[in-house]
């Protein structure tokens, strides 16, 4: 097998040329610069599904039972007398205003037996 030489000598950039010890002292600089994040990740390696939920279960729990709580106190207390419900409102209803009181109020797509044209519902409801 041969040995490629490069056509520029390399000598002038590499870091070690001058220094048989650079790559040591590199090396030892970038795992003391990692050695935080290793740490964050050899720990989060340990976490398991049952110890997530068991941490989420601190916040969650009486999150959960407060809100439980506050639903209850809701659902028991009665309706105050003044309060009306508010009236249920039909197709015909929401329809009506569009087109009149007559007996022909609604659009003929609505009380016929034929399948529903698309372009028509839109045209209707748009008022174009």
């Amino acid at each position: 097998m041969m040995d490629i030489e490069p056509g520029l000598p390399l000598e002038a950039i590499d870091p070690a040329a001058g220094d048989p010890t650079y790559w040591d002292r590199f090396q030892n600089r970038v795992l003391r610069a990692a050695g935080p994040a290793l740490e964050l990740r050899r720990q989060a390696a340990e976490i398991t599904m049952s110890g997530v939920l068991a941490s989420w279960s601190r916040l969650v729990v009486p999150a959960a039972l407060v809100a439980a709580a506050a639903a209850g106190l809701l659902l028991v207390q009665p309706p105050e007398a003044s309060e009306a419900p508010p009236p249920l409102l039909g197709l015909e209803d929401l329809l009506a205003p569009h087109w009149g009181d007559g007996p022909d109020a609604l659009p003929a797509f609505l009380v016929s037996e034929e399948p529903v044209d698309r372009e028509a519902v839109l045209v209707a409801v748009e008022g174009r």
